[in-house]
């Protein structure tokens, strides 16, 4: 299933906690790109990959270390409060679509990206913003 997911630079650094530990390696560091906004001008950092569904069930589950992170490069406890911060939506869920709101990792899966990032309210930049 497509995931994209949004984050506002509140807890941008622990959103890249938990993308690497539920991720294959230490690039999932690097998931998030900036240029994106709200309607009120807040940045977000967006993502998108396509997710085996086990990714959904470890999202809401007791987050471990990966095996790959032997140099403990993984923030646990940051990835446990992005974990926290987590909203999740997936097209057979009957609930409205969740919005990017600040301090929180808003994740819709199962719609095409740029609907996901519509449907939570974001538009792109002209370029980022700092």
């Amino acid at each position: 299933m497509r995931l994209t997911a949004a984050v506002d630079g509140s807890i941008l650094d622990d959103a890249k906690q938990l993308a690497a530990t539920l991720g294959l390696g230490p690039a999932d560091l690097d998931t998030f790109v900036t240029g994106w906004q709200d309607a009120n001008g807040v940045a977000f950092n967006v993502a998108s990959w396509d997710a085996d569904p086990m990714w959904i069930t470890a999202a809401q589950s007791t987050l471990a270390r990966p095996t790959w992170d032997t140099t403990s490069a993984i923030n646990m406890t940051g990835a446990g409060r992005a974990q926290l911060a987590l909203t999740l939506w997936t097209v057979d869920m009957t609930l409205p679509m969740p919005t990017a709101l600040i301090g929180a990792l808003t994740v819709i899966g199962g719609i095409p990206p740029l609907d996901a990032l519509a449907a939570m309210g974001l538009t792109q930049t002209p370029e980022p913003i700092p």
